[in-house]
């Protein structure tokens, strides 16, 4: 069975920035489009790494993530595994950057 990923609207997380909320952003798109434009306090990581560098690097499994890619195509599988690890508040930005930038 599949875990149903939650996601948010570009005008959420720009609240939580806003309200300075704490939370961890990883873009996941390649090392390019990431220095053309990237969304503010984000941090670059490559779709093949992120599980790996995830448990690494956060320890604390409810820590709140948002995590996003160019269009939101391909972020699911990558938060379900996340949630098959434990972690617990992990969500994916609907419409990935390209809804993010259209929002602006």
């Amino acid at each position: 069975m599949d875990i149903e990923i939650l996601f948010i609207d570009s005008a959420k997380l720009k609240r939580m920035q806003l309200l300075h909320v704490r939370f961890l952003l990883f873009d996941l798109r390649g090392r390019e489009a990431f220095d053309k434009g990237h969304i503010e306090n984000a941090f670059h990581l490559e779709k093949a790494v992120f599980l790996d560098h995830l448990l690494k690097s956060v320890s604390l499994k409810e820590t709140p993530i948002v995590i996003y890619d160019e269009d939101g195509s391909d972020v699911v599988p990558l938060a379900q595994e996340a949630e098959k690890q434990g972690y617990l508040n992990i969500v994916a930005l609907e419409g990935g950057y390209k809804n993010f930038e259209a929002a602006k």
